[in-house]
């Protein structure tokens, strides 16, 4: 392994993605990534994670050690590198450029994620169907299909379900917000999905039509 490291050689590759490693210890940490197993146990509150470093940080969280503090307001932090990228909030800094556009962002991981719209990797496999995504959130957010775990309630009624997203279009009943307004005519719908629709079979046919 030490050899491994002052050459630069990564013999260990994972096999569900394009990620290579120095060590072996390395790739077991990975392969969490793909499997979701959270062997550290915070014995306080019942929070899980993946690694030992984020284990230490989480454990810092009750004992009240957050000793990196932001110079523009009262955010502290437990974590210099949390701290580093709260900082940029401030400043607008967006160092991490996109090589195949001009997205920008202030977070590495943020980039990673934004990357894979390129390059079409989905590292993150359910274990139970096989079912590949790109972010770990939306592995946890499909994982929900398998468990029946509904967490996102509506406020109006007693609607509940596994999406973010479908909670938020499902309010929009009860609010009457339409967000997605046709550029062509007063029509205003709930999703992006109607409104591409609309305009195809109200619109861009009929400019058709009459050509």
């Amino acid at each position: 392994a030490k050899f491994c490291i002052v050459t630069g050689e990564k013999p260990y590759s994972c096999n569900l993605c394009s990620y290579k490693f120095v060590t072996s210890g390395t790739l077991k940490v990975h392969m969490r990534t793909h499997t979701g197993e959270k062997p550290f146990l915070c014995k306080t509150c019942g929070y899980r994670c993946a690694t030992h470093g984020r284990f230490k940080s989480h454990l810092r969280i009750h004992s009240g050690d957050k000793k990196h503090e932001c110079p523009f307001c009262d955010y502290k932090s437990v974590r210099a590198d949390n701290l580093k990228m709260h900082i940029r909030t401030h400043t607008g800094e967006k160092p991490h450029q996109c090589p195949h556009c001009d997205y920008r962002s202030s977070e590495k991981v943020r980039m990673v994620q934004h990357i894979r719209v390129h390059t079409g990797e989905k590292p993150f496999v359910c274990s139970v169907c096989g079912f590949k995504t790109a972010d770990r959130n939306g592995l946890r957010s499909h994982s929900r299909i398998h468990s029946d775990e509904k967490p996102f309630c509506c406020s109006y009624c007693d609607f509940k379900t596994a999406r973010r997203g479908i909670l938020k279009t499902h309010i929009m009943r009860h609010t009457g917000d339409k967000p997605y307004a046709c550029p062509y005519c007063p029509y205003k719908c709930t999703k992006s999905c109607s409104l591409k629709g609309h305009v195809a079979n109200n619109h861009i046919g009929n400019k058709k039509k009459a050509l």
